[in-house]
């Protein structure tokens, strides 16, 4: 029953594989869109103090 559906389907002369391009790009633009949205939900913004960048390397790097 599969094969005899898709055997009345018939393509045209010059398709290839080239032409699922579109396809192919519009699954990465939505696999994109929900990863970033998972990402920006679980996003912390994290404060962390850091010295200078100067005073640290004149206190703590060896002959700086």
């Amino acid at each position: 029953m599969f094969n005899n559906h898709f055997s009345f389907h018939g393509s045209y002369f010059g398709m290839n594989y080239s032409n699922i391009t579109g396809f192919i790009l519009l699954v990465s633009l939505i696999i994109q869109f929900f990863s970033g949205l998972l990402s920006s939900s679980y996003y912390e913004d994290y404060v962390v103090p850091r010295p200078d960048p100067a005073v640290y390397t004149m206190s703590d790097v060896n002959n700086g």
